[in-house]
């Protein structure tokens, strides 16, 4: 089931950005993944390893997964999900177009937070008390969606309660520090997608980049409905930290575009500091 405000959003490319994306695709060298087990009749395709969207079941129970979770808008009748991750005990990152119903933002009571969903039942979820939307998200028809958009959709939950789970750590790479994650093997994606609703898909060995302006990440990775507002996460120092939000992707080519954390890093300290303070 779909919603036009949850959607995973397509956008073109000029051919500047298609060679881009090309050459992105021809760099990336995937490694197997054994995830078929857990899909229902699956096609031939995904049998075969062809199915860009599918990746492995994770454990929801195992950190990070633990903190990812699904984000659901009670007040749509059609259905459809987005991902989100707690990156404090009450507050969870998404992307800002899955807390929009069209062009109107959508009311905090009706947005649900469910971590760690496992076979449908969470290890713990919060409805939401505030919505915190980048100030430079212009909320639009899906069929009219722009990469200046994709740049800064990103969204910040803040939750009634506090859940238990482990936040994830935000964190800015640079453009070198992102090709080093890529060759390293650690850029990686865990989110509730279209064909595994009710527990947590991931995907290792992804790659990820920037645009020329170092405004947008460009990552190869899980892209499907539901997928949006999956954290795009990388090892540093050991350590799982996010590093993008999926936004939308170019269905020709399946290159998929991220908000950087340096669009929302310092958003998530504030908030973090605002509710420390709070509770003194």
């Amino acid at each position: 089931m779909r919603s036009a405000g949850r959607e995973v959003q397509r956008v073109a490319l000029s051919e500047a950005q298609r060679r881009q994306a090309e050459q992105a695709i021809a760099a990336w060298r995937p490694k197997p993944e054994a995830a078929d087990s857990g899909i229902a009749n699956p096609r031939p395709e995904q049998l075969l390893g062809l199915d860009r969207h599918i990746g492995e079941v994770v454990d929801p129970t195992a950190w990070p997964a633990s903190s990812i979770g699904v984000v659901t808008v009670a007040q749509y009748s059609t259905g459809g999900s987005c991902t989100g991750t707690l990156v404090a005990p009450r507050l969870v990152l998404t992307a800002a177009h899955c807390v929009f119903n069209g062009v109107a933002q959508v009311s905090p009571g009706n947005v649900h937070f469910l971590a760690g969903m496992n076979k449908g039942t969470p290890a713990a979820s919060s409805i939401a008390d505030k919505l915190i939307v980048a100030p430079d998200f212009a909320p639009i028809q899906h069929d009219k969606w722009s990469l200046d958009r994709s740049r800064v959709d990103w969204a910040l939950i803040v939750l009634k309660d506090a859940l238990p789970s482990r936040p994830v750590a935000v964190t800015a790479l640079t453009r070198e520090q992102l090709a080093a994650a890529t060759a390293a093997g650690t850029i990686s994606e865990i989110g509730y997608g279209q064909e595994r609703r009710y527990s947590p898909t991931g995907q290792r060995n992804c790659s990820a980049g920037m645009t020329e302006d170092a405004r947008l990440l460009t990552v190869h990775c899980l892209a499907n409905f539901g997928y949006s507002g999956s954290p795009i996460l990388a090892e540093i120092g050991g350590e799982t930290v996010v590093v993008g939000i999926f936004s939308a992707f170019h269905e020709e080519t399946r290159l998929m575009f991220a908000a950087p954390a340096s669009g929302f890093e310092a958003a998530v300290r504030r908030e973090i500091a605002a509710q420390s303070a709070s509770v003194r």
